[in-house]
């Protein structure tokens, strides 16, 4: 039992990090260098993911709609193309 309730905390912390991660990329200025790598994907993406209340609750939406952004910036960049 405290195997998987480590294995869910592990799955919960590596998401918050590719989400951290994303949001890093996406809202980043622009440096003297330029933007940071992947900030068009990202751009892109946010574009792409129109936000939907779904849930009613604010915070879980704004969560909700920040994943699928992730999902669609990270699917990009493994795969090469938008779903």
């Amino acid at each position: 039992m405290r195997f998987l309730r480590n294995l869910i905390l592990l799955m919960c912390w590596l998401t918050c990090l590719g989400l951290l991660k994303y949001e890093v990329v996406h809202k980043a200025p622009r440096t003297a260098l330029g933007r940071l790598p992947g900030s068009e994907l990202a751009e892109i993406a946010d574009q792409r993911v129109r936000y939907r209340a779904v849930t009613g609750l604010q915070p879980v939406d704004r969560l909700l709609h920040e994943s699928q952004e992730a999902y669609f910036y990270y699917r990009w960049l493994a795969t090469g193309k938008m779903p």
